[in-house]
């Protein structure tokens, strides 16, 4: 892959890497694309499931939803489908400020990728390269990343919570970059084998970019120069067509109740209705399956915050959880929370704040049977 100069922004700086001087002897070297990289340390990563009925829409729901987990901030973010069933889908978002993106549209840059998705494996892979401030662990199969996570530091209880997703560990290959060819065993099982390597004095990326396909990280930047001819008259019949689905959708919806009520009237009829004494014990049922386990939630967070971390105020409730933290790393809580199952719907209660070096976050997650399993 040949391109002009990759620019990697990292904290609001960009830095600049190129290939000019080999491109040099191609007399069309200038129409070889820009590539933008944006660190992960500007990335927050969510991994979300959807119904397969929404697929049509599916960007501007993500979008939605974003403006309601951030709405004080402005934000952009890349998407990748990581299954596909024929009930539901399931991605990987990366959300970064809109801001980055401007800076790298202004570079030229035609192509811009969040850094973890450059370190892209077919055969299962987990990689793990220590930078300046953390070790990212990523685990990805098929050309498509799977599993994301950073730490301050390399431990069991670290490796243990990345590997949690993760289920043939046998198959997986190993790779681990340190700064220095430090012994890193201790903290793998026996069994499992490890190749490890050096982390370069450049970014590690570099390595590995050119095997990405550009295609999918195209980021065009349009600019409305003039209203074209019927214009208006499209829009116009756009809202038409709106508004006739409108109507026609609230038919169907009317429709399918009335279909509804009249099998619960078939049904009693027929006499097919469950007695009162199973029905309180289902409703009884229902009712343990939502009660929260506090224990779990509390052993799950002491996994997921990060150093530093502290928990001034929580509550826990049947189907949510308001909690606020005192933090050195917010988006490294943002990132990791993600990683705990019965952790739904993480959402900022409000705009975050910086008190003496630390950021005070609040949030509101929604709760899903957090609970420890059932021994056998």
């Amino acid at each position: 892959m040949r391109f002009r100069s990759i620019f990697y922004i990292e904290d609001g700086e960009i830095k600049e890497f190129n290939q000019r001087d080999s491109l040099k002897k191609y007399s069309f070297s200038f129409f070889y694309p820009n590539i933008g990289v944006i660190s992960y340390k500007n990335l927050i990563f969510i991994r979300k499931s959807y119904p397969k009925t929404v697929k049509k829409h599916l960007k501007k729901i993500i979008e939605e939803e974003i403006k309601t987990i951030f709405p004080v901030q402005n934000n952009s973010y890349f998407y990748q489908i990581i299954e596909e069933t024929d009930s539901k889908i399931d991605l990987n978002i990366w959300v970064y400020e809109i801001k980055i993106k401007d800076e790298l549209l202004n570079k030229g840059c035609s192509y811009i990728i969040p850094e973890p998705l450059i370190f892209s494996f077919d055969k299962p892979t987990v990689m793990i390269y220590q930078t300046s401030d953390f070790y990212v662990f990523i685990f990805s199969m098929q050309n498509k990343l799977l599993n994301f996570l950073t730490a301050k530091r390399l431990s069991k209880e670290n490796i243990s919570l990345f590997c949690k997703g993760i289920k043939d560990l046998k198959s997986v290959k190993w790779i681990v970059y340190t700064k220095e060819p430090l012994g890193i065993h201790e903290f793998f099982d026996e069994n499992i084998e490890i190749e490890q390597k050096v982390v370069p004095d450049y970014p590690l990326f570099l390595d590995f970019i050119k095997n990405i396909k550009l295609k999918d990280f195209s980021a065009k930047k349009f600019k409305l120069e003039k209203i074209e001819p019927y214009f208006l008259l499209r829009i116009f019949i756009y809202v038409i067509l709106a508004v006739s689905l409108s109507f026609y959708m609230s038919n169907q919806a009317y429709e399918k109740k009335i279909r509804e009520i009249d099998d619960k009237i078939k049904k009693l009829k027929s006499g097919i209705v469950e007695s009162s004494e199973s029905f309180i014990e289902i409703k009884i049922n229902e009712k343990r399956q939502k009660n929260q386990d506090v224990l779990y939630i509390l052993h799950s967070l002491s996994n997921l915050l990060p150093q530093g971390s502290i928990i001034k105020k929580i509550s826990i409730s049947d189907e949510k959880m308001d909690i606020s933290i005192s933090t050195p790393e917010p988006l490294i809580i943002l990132n990791n929370l993600n990683f705990e199952n019965c952790f739904k719907s993480i959402k900022l209660a409000s705009p975050m704040n910086k008190e003496e070096g630390k950021f005070n976050i609040e949030l509101k997650i929604g709760l899903d049977r957090c609970k420890f399993p059932e021994k056998s």
